[in-house]
């Protein structure tokens, strides 16, 4: 089962872009096939953005990725930007990914290491997150590879094996996670089950 949340910003583009054809390009992978569900995450983001770099909106607007596949056995999460995936389990709210914000030690040191800055939390006092499918003008050290760029589609991804007291996940944007804490909202959708 594949489950994604893609916010844009800029414009709907590219999240639109990502609902319709991200599911197709990971399943098509060779790693995907080989039963290689991190590595196909991290390559199927990897040729996503390349496909969006091909279109016009793709320079100016981007959206977030958290997209989580699970089996019987794992749960695969793969996160760029600032949505969020979360596992409620055992009664507790686990991350299963890390809001990728440019003021971020790591983001901010590949950050620093292009043409690009960080004022007030945002790349070049404008991006408030650091990483996302699209925003090619953050994307053009040709110098360095996709993973190294200000803001690059490179994902954090998590495995986590699946448990007995497994309840839930949620996946949100930053609208969300912005307002309340992973455990509240954990805590809030429990009492509607």
């Amino acid at each position: 089962m594949l489950l994604c949340v893609f916010d844009g910003h800029g414009g709907k583009d590219v999240a639109n872009h990502a609902r319709d054809h991200f599911g197709k390009v990971f399943v098509e992978t060779p790693e995907f096939k080989q039963k290689k569900y991190k590595e196909a995450l991290t390559e199927a983001f990897r040729l996503f953005d390349e496909k969006v770099s091909r279109e016009d909106y793709g320079t100016h607007t981007g959206s977030t990725a958290n997209v989580v596949y699970f089996n019987s056995q794992e749960i695969y999460c793969a996160n760029a930007g600032d949505s969020r995936a979360v596992l409620y389990t055992n009664d507790k709210a686990i991350p299963l990914s890390e809001d990728h914000k440019p003021d971020n030690d790591t983001e901010k040191e590949r950050i620093s290491k292009t043409d690009h800055f960080v004022e007030d939390a945002r790349v070049d006092g404008n991006l408030a997150l650091s990483r996302a499918f699209g925003d090619f003008q953050y994307k053009d050290d040709s110098k360095k590879s996709w993973k190294d760029q200000a803001v690059t589609a490179h994902p954090d991804v998590t495995v986590t094996k699946r448990k007995k007291g497994d309840k839930f996940i949620i996946l949100a944007c930053d609208g969300i996670w912005d307002c309340v804490t992973n455990d509240e909202c954990c805590q809030k959708i429990n009492t509607f089950r």
